[in-house]
Formats: structure tokens, C-alpha cells, sequence
């Protein structure tokens, strides 16, 4: 039996000030059961990027994509089917880009893995012909903290007021923000006490992902948490380091061990 398209709801309010682009859009994704949240957020982003002032000469849509090769992740066609734009979302191969640069007046690719680079100059010799091409990176982080806005589902909680949301939800979307800012410096005073285990255990995950994905920009980054999942996160380093990396008085090593005992591993990305 074929597994089916897993659907999300988004809402995109866009500002553009180049474009004098002011508009709110409803927008339906069908994510293919292969498609990672990264990637559909990815499709998301290259819509929001994208889409037309007005729909005079048509709109952007997202296209089958996955579902179909012959077809990109959006493209733009104006009212008589001529296609316009055609969007690809992760690393196509040239012969791919080439076909499309032939049958769309514009074609944008938006890659966004931290191999992007890598990719780009395996290919990029023999697209020279492909003058209507134009390839963006997105930062790997920054693709990572998109789809953590995915898989916690905060679309659920953008029309409500900030004082009518649970501890726990209000801590989802704090935690959100901040990941997506990419700050160097942060400190988290008790940031996990009103999430249960499972969402302390991907925020932890989600953080090391951020931290690990760009070691060089972000050898200086810095996280002070004040409670029980840091201290376990600690003892994971030490345990997996081999050496002592942070001192504590008699209490906190204490704690950190019993919290150490109750907690199950964290697989680390």
C-alpha cells in the first residue's frame, strides 16, 4: 500500500520593501513521504522569496516535484502556460538545471546542506551556458532551525495571544526564536522546565546540530543552562571526551549523576 502525502498548513506574512510586496498568504504543503520537515520548509522559504508582486502574468505554485520528475519543487507559468520561473530546492544535478534553463525564462536553485559547497563546485563548470541560472545557499543552521518550527508545530500556536499559551507551549516558542537568531552568546536560566523529556531531548539535539554544523563561525559559541538537562549534557561530553571539561561543587556533581541515572542516552547528530 502507498503511503500518502503528509499535509501541513502555513501561513506566510511577507514584507517586502524592494518589491513594495505587502501580503498575507494561506499556504497547503504536501510533503512526500521521503521529503524530510528540512526540505519542505526549504520549499516553503523559496515560495515566500519568490512570489510575484501580483498575478498578472500568473503566480507561483508549488509544483509535483518528488512526486514527478519532469516537474520542480515550484514554478511559475503565466496565463498561457508558458512557464516563467522554475524553482529547484536542494542540490540537482546539471543535466537537470540544464534541461530547465532551456524551457523557463528564470530558474533559481536553493540548496541549503552543509555539503552545498561541495555540490556546487562538482557542477558548476558545466552550467556556464545557463545564463538565466542563479543557485542561493542557506545557511545550514538556518535551514535546521526552520524545520524545528516543522516538527514542533508552532503554526498551531501563531493566532493565539502569548498570555493565553500553556508554560509549555510559551517555553516551545521562546526556545524557537532563539535558535533561529543564531545567537553567539546564550543563557538559558531553567530552559527546559515546563517541556516533558522528549522535547528537552530534541532541543538538546537541535542544538548540537547548530553548534556542529559550522565549526569554524561558531568555535566561540557559548550555552549556560541552569538545571538538570545541561548537567546531563555535560556529563555526556565528559563521559565522551574522556577528560575533565567542567568543574562543580559537591552538590551540583551530585545532581548531574542522579539526573544521569534517570535519563536515558540522547543519540548525538
Amino acid at each position: 500500500m502507498a503511503i500518502k502525502a503528509t499535509i501541513f498548513k502555513a501561513t506566510l506574512q511577507i514584507a517586502d520593501m524592494d518589491r513594495s510586496l505587502y501580503a498575507d498568504h494561506a499556504v497547503t504543503i504536501a510533503r512526500h513521504p521521503s521529503e524530510t520537515d528540512e526540505r519542505m520548509m526549504m520549499r516553503l522559504l523559496a515560495l515566500a522569496l519568490n512570489v510575484p508582486a501580483d498575478d498578472k502574468q500568473g503566480t507561483l505554485e508549488f509544483a509535483k516535484g518528488l512526486w514527478d520528475p519532469d516537474e520542480p519543487d515550484l514554478w511559475h507559468k503565466d496565463l498561457t502556460g508558458q512557464l516563467i520561473h522554475w524553482v529547484e530546492v536542494g542540490q540537482p544535478d546539471d543535466k537537470r538545471l540544464m534541461k530547465a534553463s532551456g524551457r523557463a525564462e528564470r530558474v533559481s536553485v536553493l540548496c541549503f546542506s552543509h555539503s552545498a559547497s561541495i555540490w556546487w563546485n562538482a557542477i558548476k563548470s558545466k552550467l556556464t551556458r545557463a545564463r538565466n541560472l542563479e543557485v542561493w545557499q542557506i545557511d545550514a543552521a538556518q535551514s535546521q532551525a526552520l524545520a524545528a518550527l516543522a516538527q514542533r508545530r508552532l503554526e498551531a500556536l501563531a493566532d493565539r495571544d502569548v498570555g493565553s499559551l500553556s508554560d509549555g507551549a510559551r517555553q516551545r516558542v521562546v526556545l524557537a526564536c532563539l535558535l533561529a537568531q543564531e545567537p553567539l552568546l546564550y543563557r538559558l536560566n531553567e530552559p527546559w522546565s515546563h517541556l516533558d523529556l522528549n522535547e528537552q531531548h530534541e532541543v538538546m539535539a537541535l542544538r548540537r546540530r547548530c553548534a556542529l554544523n559550522d565549526g569554524t563561525r561558531r568555535a566561540g559559541r557559548r550555552a549556560r543552562a541552569v538545571d538538570g538537562g545541561a548537567l546531563c549534557d555535560a556529563c555526556d561530553r565528559l563521559r565522551g571526551a574522556g577528560r575533565l571539561a567542567n568543574r562543580g561543587g559537591q552538590s551540583s556533581a551530585e545532581r548531574a549523576a542522579a539526573v544521569a541515572r534517570l535519563r536515558p542516552p540522547v543519540a548525538t547528530a
